[in-house]
């Protein structure tokens, strides 16, 4: 009886070993695959900047004149905090 029982909890942890190997290999798979259609976009981009040094962070805005679509965005605003 004891063998039986074993038996059965060696099976269902080979099963289960099976089971997430097979995981592992179709989520590795999945990230190897590019994703239908996808194009790495190109093409020109100009932006536009504006910076204020008057106060500390420095910011400023920014306009996006000619690649907006290829960015996904045509303006927003920025800080910059240097190092040192």
């Amino acid at each position: 009886m004891r063998k039986r029982a074993l038996d059965r909890i060696l099976k269902e942890a080979g099963m289960q070993r099976k089971l997430m190997l097979l995981l592992i290999v179709v989520v590795f798979l999945l990230a190897l695959v590019p994703a239908a259609g996808a194009t790495q976009p190109s093409g020109p981009v100009t932006i536009e900047t504006e910076l204020s040094f008057a106060s500390f962070p420095f910011g400023g805005t920014f306009e996006v004149t000619e690649g907006a679509a290829l960015l996904g965005c045509s303006e927003g605003t920025f800080v910059d905090i240097p190092r040192g």
